[in-house]
């Protein structure tokens, strides 16, 4: 059995899932408290793990203290602009079953 240490940042390009949510409880928040907190239904948020979506990136990036483009390069250019979505289409393919 392959142990893995998931409070280890990932050296290659998105943040894994499991280290998004271990960065998330070790400041005091889950996704779903953060949906609940912004008026979202509970399971809200965790879309943003697979899916793009502007508002719930900069929610979790917040409360991370981190731009999104640290924790989701694909998603944006060198100059934190968000990339265009055909640009990240297949990215995020090679993700949907990771949460």
């Amino acid at each position: 059995m392959v142990n893995i240490d998931i409070a280890k940042k990932p050296a290659t390009k998105d943040w894994s899932n499991p280290y998004i949510i271990y960065r998330l409880n070790s400041v005091g928040w889950s996704l779903r408290k953060l949906s609940s907190h912004h008026g979202y239904a509970d399971d809200s948020l965790k879309q943003c793990l697979c899916r793009r979506w502007l508002k719930a990136e900069r929610i979790i990036a917040n409360v991370l203290d981190v731009h999104p483009k640290e924790i989701w390069p694909s998603r944006y250019n060198s100059d934190g602009t968000r990339a265009p979505k055909h640009a990240i289409q297949s990215v995020s393919a090679n993700h949907q079953g990771a949460i």
